[in-house]
């Protein structure tokens, strides 16, 4: 029997070896001191950190595109995005009407860009429907040539999607479904009355370059001037 002053005794009780003790110590806070679930995966585990860094690194929803959809001269809904031939860089939409005294007299530079830039941009010549029936828009798309522009007409929407006020005002779509040029022709008009002999500025035709380099029309854009699209709406 070992004595009450035996070193490796206190109070009757046996004294547990230092390391035990210190084992003892760091299991206990590793097991209890989350104070929650212990089969619950800590925060430190594998996939706790693959959670984060996923959240961390998931790029932000990009918005949906705005629906350009417009009706064909046969009357059949067409989805100006969704139709588009592989091939295209992009849409151009140009807005004309049967009694724009400006618009007719683009016809012929709006062919010449249609046939120049084939092959990389789909070209649209787009009708206002509550001012022209199918007929009228055939009627006057032969009339003035404009075979390489697929006609269509718009119920408004094309116009509010793009921004378009007058004709003939051009609007390019890009491959992504934004708007990447919206604006004159050229600067062939000064005024509604007043035009230079030749243009200066042949702002669409730039821009389509500019956009089969892929890089960015600057703006700001050059103002349309024409008929306006608002008195008829």
């Amino acid at each position: 029997m070992r004595s009450s002053t035996d070193p490796k005794t206190t109070s009757g009780f046996p004294r547990r070896p230092l390391t035990a003790c210190v084992a003892i110590t760091v299991a206990a806070l590793l097991c209890g001191c989350s104070g929650g679930d212990p089969d619950a995966p800590s925060d430190s585990s594998p996939e706790a950190a693959s959670d984060v860094r996923a959240s961390a690194e998931a790029p932000a929803a990009s918005p949906s595109p705005t629906t350009y959809q417009a009706t064909d001269l046969s009357g059949r809904t067409i989805d100006l995005l969704s139709s588009r031939p592989a091939w295209a860089a992009g849409s151009v939409l140009v807005f004309v009407a049967d009694d724009c005294p400006l618009a007719n007299r683009y016809s012929p530079t709006l062919s010449r860009l249609a046939k120049e830039h084939a092959g990389r941009f789909e070209f649209f010549a787009v009708y206002a429907a509550d001012h022209h029936t199918a007929e009228e828009a055939r009627a006057h798309h032969e009339e003035y040539a404009l075979g390489p522009l697929r006609p269509v007409l718009d119920d408004g929407s094309l116009r509010r999607a793009t921004g378009v006020s007058v004709t003939p005002e051009a609007a390019v779509i890009g491959d992504r479904g934004d708007i990447v040029y919206r604006g004159r022709i050229d600067d062939w008009y000064v005024s509604f009355d007043e035009r230079r002999p030749e243009p200066t500025q042949r702002d669409l035709d730039r821009a389509l370059t500019v956009l089969e380099a892929r890089q960015t029309v600057p703006e700001p854009w050059p103002e349309a001037i024409g008929c306006s699209l608002e008195a008829r709406a």
